[in-house]
């Protein structure tokens, strides 16, 4: 029976990830995916259609997807710092304080995101808020 050699003796890369790993190696691969399948739609439209004027689009994600990203970014490291051992242990405490951290960290992402979105100029987050800014300068009035 004939040996396989590998190049320059190397053997070749794993491609699956460690288990406690997958979920993370899954979400990045289905954001990929739609990222891929959303450009291959742009280019479609566009040679069908010529211009689309997405140019305001655009505009738009970039004020409302850096607020998001910058965010999320701060506050991982805030879950990271303050629960350094987060989701290493299994059973219902931790399912608690896991569920209590995220609807804090999401209350926190939304409003921050949305915030700065509404500074920066984004009408749709602005005509989103319009009702609940009212209410609040209401209450803020009494």
């Amino acid at each position: 029976m004939r040996r396989h050699r590998h190049l320059h003796g190397h053997r070749p890369a794993r491609l699956d990830p460690p288990p406690q790993r997958t979920a993370t190696v899954l979400a990045f691969g289905q954001t990929l995916a739609y990222v891929v399948g959303a450009a291959v739609g742009w280019v479609v439209l566009r040679r069908q259609h010529g211009r689309i004027g997405l140019r305001g689009a655009a505009r738009v994600y970039v004020r409302v997807g850096v607020p998001a990203v910058v965010t999320a970014a701060l506050l991982g490291l805030a879950v990271h710092t303050l629960f350094p051992d987060f989701g290493a242990e299994r059973g219902v405490q931790t399912f608690l304080l896991g569920a209590v951290v995220l609807g804090v960290a999401g209350v926190i992402e939304l409003a921050v995101t949305w915030g700065v979105a509404h500074l920066l100029g984004v009408e749709e987050v602005g005509r989103l808020l319009s009702p609940v800014l009212r209410r609040v300068r209401a209450l803020g009035g009494r």
